[in-house]
Parts: C-alpha cells; structure tokens; sequence
C-alpha cells in the first residue's frame, strides 16, 4: 500500500528519471511504492503483460497524459495511443473506460 509520507514531489521526480534511464530500475521503484499493482494487473489479463505494457500501466497510474508518456519514452503521440489501445484491450476494458479513472481507483 502507498504510504503518503514516503511518495513526495521528489519521489515522483525520481521515478521520472528512472523511466529515461531504465525500465526495471522504473518498475522497481515502482514496485516499491504500489507492491500490489502489478499482481493486480496481472491477474486482469488474459495473457501475460510485457515489461513495456507494465511501464505503461505504471505511467497511467501515475497519471501521465499521452503526450507526456510519449515525452518520457522517446516515443510519437501515435504509438502511444496504440500502446493504450491494446493494453485496453488486453486488459477487457470497455471502449468507454477512462484511463485516468480507472488507473487512479485500481
């Protein structure tokens, strides 16, 4: 469970750092703030989720926009809107889901 008093502004800008440096350094940090997220994904999804789908869900559940997301991944605003729409997919989400929403109360 995330405790309020270990995730600040700082936390959060270090975690920034580590999506441009590295996915698993990002993901452990991550890890370490919401140790249950990933089993949760994982048990939402049909067939196993990859390393980047992670990143991304963990993105999402930070509440990045599109565009930012692309920014910190060096990719286009295009491939990370078909990066969400298979995760969607993968993930049996309705195509009147918000992300925002959804990601904040998982």
């Amino acid at each position: 469970m995330l405790n309020k008093d270990d995730f600040s502004e700082e936390k959060l800008g270090e975690l920034i750092n580590y999506i441009h440096i590295n996915d698993a350094i990002f993901l452990e940090k991550f890890d370490y703030f919401f140790p249950d997220f990933k089993k949760k994904i994982s048990t939402m999804s049909k067939v196993s989720l990859s390393a980047s789908e992670f990143k991304l869900c963990a993105l999402l559940k930070l509440g990045f926009s599109t565009k930012q997301i692309a920014l910190y991944t060096n990719s286009t605003i295009k491939s990370v809107e078909g990066k969400k729409y298979r995760l969607k997919k993968k993930l049996n989400l309705s195509s009147t889901s918000d992300y925002k929403v959804w990601f904040a109360e998982f």
